[in-house]
């Protein structure tokens, strides 16, 4: 279901299907959300990836991002 069907459905009082419970591989995790993923401390990742040991980030709005896959290794 779409966002824009989600809303609808939500406001007709209709079931809201479930969401996946695993992320998928292009997710965009922000350093918080890696630190989670990975079981490391939010300073850790911030050190690492400022000393360049976690590399693959994608900078959105300024802000280091990985996607999912590439903390996970898969394909």
């Amino acid at each position: 279901m779409n966002p824009r069907e989600q809303v609808e459905a939500s406001r007709d009082g209709r079931p809201l299907s479930k969401l996946p419970e695993r992320g998928h591989p292009e997710d965009l995790l922000d350093e918080l959300e890696t630190a989670e993923l990975l079981g490391r401390a939010y300073a850790t990742v911030r050190k690492d990836r400022n000393q360049g040991l976690m590399p693959g980030f994608v900078e959105v709005c300024g802000l280091p991002h990985w996607r999912r896959r590439v903390l996970t290794g898969e394909s």
